[in-house]
């Protein structure tokens, strides 16, 4: 103990010696940082078990899929895309349904097609295809730009909702046959490419050009894609209150939305122009409130009739339709 201890009334003994960690950290460098959870994290292994998990939940399907017959529907859908295989791609002397799934659905046939060929089971493998793209997809939009367990607990919410349709009437429903399910393929991309794409130019011109791909192929899109989207640009543009050209982004995404549906409707009219195939004009309507509570029960009922065995041979000579 020296006397400058003393006199300022440190008590030395009792002080436990510390070690100098200065020095011996200048001679390690800086500590790295600790891996937050190993090889879990890594970005290949959380893509390599997605893949997987999609085979896995396609095979899953396709058995499901057999458990249910083909319907005149899906049988025509079949022909046509084997019809397009074989160099018919305007689908000459086909008269469709209101919903032609020409640029959605069938192309999923052509390949499933191109690679079995025309069979009974092509119709419950491209069920389940889309299907299985469709619980995926919904489980990226619902992650979203979340990572880690938030990001897992998000895909996983979203996908256990899908995961599992019911045996008979879910089966008939979305894994049987072309319906407006697979519509949801292509909006999904499209609500996946609004949540993650930066305000950019080319953004609402990708989303423009996925909502003329989808409406050629359904005409749902219009009041589950383009209406929503323009009232939700609307509405944002209202609560700023700003300059149009701090809008820009908006006011894109709604011009694109809106001439999309232009676009589709003048790609229709020129398919039929060049003898393509012909569509109906859709029926469609907004229903009341009383509407609905009566249409619910009857629409649940599904007869026996419309689940009995289809031929897929459902046309003759060179006028076709949709049966």
């Amino acid at each position: 103990m020296t006397s400058h201890q003393l006199a300022a009334g440190l008590d030395t003994t009792s002080e436990p010696d510390l070690p100098d960690t200065g020095g011996a950290r200048a001679q390690r460098g800086p500590r790295s940082a600790p891996s937050r959870s190993g090889w879990l994290h890594r970005r290949w292994v959380q893509q390599v078990v997605f893949v997987a998990a999609g085979i896995a939940l396609f095979v899953a399907y396709t058995a499901q899929a057999r458990t249910v017959a083909d319907t005149s529907d899906s049988g025509a859908k079949a022909l046509q895309a084997w019809d397009m295989l074989h160099g018919n791609v305007l689908l000459r002397g086909w008269t469709l349904s209101d919903v032609s799934f020409y640029t959605t659905e069938l192309p999923q046939y052509m390949l499933v097609e191109l690679a079995r060929g025309l069979t009974g089971d092509t119709v419950h493998v491209a069920g389940a295809l889309t299907y299985t793209l469709m619980v995926l997809l919904a489980g990226l939009l619902a992650k979203g730009r979340a990572t880690g367990r938030e990001g897992l607990i998000r895909l996983l919410t979203a996908v256990g909702i899908l995961l599992a349709p019911s045996l008979h009437a879910g089966t008939h429903l979305l894994l049987a046959g072309p319906d407006h399910t697979g519509t949801h393929v292509p909006l999904l991309l499209i609500w996946i490419v609004l949540d993650r794409a930066r305000a950019r130019w080319w953004g609402p011109t990708v989303v423009a050009v996925l909502l003329v791909w989808a409406q050629v192929a359904d005409t749902l899109v219009l009041y589950e894609g383009v209406l929503p989207l323009v009232v939700v640009c609307a509405v944002r543009m209202y609560q700023r209150r700003g300059q149009l050209a701090a809008q820009w982004y908006e006011l894109s995404l709604a011009t694109g939305a809106v001439g999309s549906a232009v676009g589709a409707e003048l790609i229709l009219v020129v398919i039929r122009h060049a003898g393509g195939f012909s569509v109906g004009t859709p029926i469609a309507g907004f229903a009341t409130a009383s509407g609905m509570f009566t249409e619910l029960p009857r629409r649940h009922r599904v007869p026996w009739t419309y689940l009995a065995p289809a031929s897929l041979d459902c046309h003759s000579g060179a006028q076709r339709s949709w049966c």
